[in-house]
């Protein structure tokens, strides 16, 4: 009926009812050139605190992924969701020239570019990055030297190479396989999944998010100190980036993320990221989610504007605001 299709049109012009799965590996997207160059610029945005630029041009990121075949001229480009304009005369530039204009201005700006050097450090934004360059740093050296680094920093420089290569797929089940034994020696009937890009099927991720839960909604709580002794005890983790009981005392705030590097000696695997939600986090949204330029879920509905969203690789709604979650 008429008024089913224009529900459907409607839908379909809502990011939040768009599929994070993308059905074009981006190894053989028709496009994969303009996108390399888009995510250049970016990039850059971020890292310069640009992120209105930086979000409008990873809309146009995730768009051009799920284009299944290459576009070649601007009125293509436009009727393409998400995408402008002046953005979609830059995709043809990019196109017809193999760059832009902008994105060679932008790098050949000192300032700018050790700015995007140092916001490749884990846990450093565009004001820290910015506080360095105005303090006369310019290279990594220089704040191994020079800067006084907080421990997170430390971490973030001592593994800067590791943290931006990817984790091949194999490699992820492995840290997942090790991570389940140790969880389930300490507390049996436990849920455990790899999400992310791994339970989407990808090649290699970034990082391996793993997600650890009981049916019963309270079996889970109060796990991740002892998880974590016992991957330390057996050499299996390394270093962490952040650690605190902190949530013990103020329960709205809790996270955790831990980083196993790449070349250990004490074992071949290389990284594994924990988090924990906030008590009043839920894992359904009914409006879906997006993500915005830092992989950061993005909701409409709240006016933080920050949820967790309908999340495809969820065990269920919690029984109760207060369930804690691993994941």
């Amino acid at each position: 009926t008429l008024a089913s299709k224009e529900i459907t049109f409607a839908r379909n012009n809502w990011m939040c009812c768009e599929s994070s799965a993308l059905p074009v590996d981006p190894i053989v997207n028709p496009n994969q050139a303009v996108i390399d160059k888009l995510q250049e610029m970016a990039n850059l945005y971020r890292n310069s605190n640009d992120k209105w630029r930086a979000y409008g041009y990873q809309k146009a990121i995730s768009t051009l992924k799920k284009c299944h075949r290459p576009v070649t001229t601007y009125e293509e480009i436009r009727m393409l969701p998400g995408i402008g304009s002046r953005l979609a005369e830059k995709i043809v530039e990019i196109m017809e020239t193999g760059s832009m204009i902008k994105l060679e201005e932008y790098q050949t700006d000192a300032d700018i570019a050790v700015m995007d050097l140092f916001g490749k450090i884990w846990g450093i934004g565009p004001a820290q990055a910015k506080r360095w360059v105005d303090l006369g740093y310019r290279t990594l050296d220089d704040l191994r030297t020079k800067a006084k680094l907080t421990h997170n920093q430390m971490i973030g420089l001592k593994y800067y190479s590791e943290f931006l290569e990817r984790i091949p797929r194999d490699e992820v089940t492995q840290i997942e396989n090790v991570v389940r034994e140790a969880a389930e020696s300490i507390r049996p009937g436990l849920l455990i999944q790899t999400c992310g890009s791994y339970r989407r099927g990808k090649a290699t991720c970034g990082d391996c998010d793993i997600l650890i839960t009981h049916r019963d909604g309270i079996s889970h709580e109060h796990l991740l100190f002892p998880l974590v002794d016992k991957l330390k005890a057996n050499g299996f983790l390394l270093d962490d980036l952040v650690y605190t009981d902190k949530h013990d005392e103020e329960p709205g705030i809790s996270f955790c993320l831990w980083f196993i590097p790449i070349g250990s000696e004490a074992h071949p695997l290389s990284r594994n990221g924990f988090g924990r939600c906030p008590p009043t986090c839920h894992v359904y949204c009914p409006c879906g989610n997006m993500l915005d330029g830092n992989g950061c879920p993005i909701c409409r509905c709240r006016p933080s504007n920050t949820c967790t969203g309908r999340h495809p690789n969820s065990f269920g709604r919690p029984p109760n605001s207060k369930t804690k979650i691993i994941y």
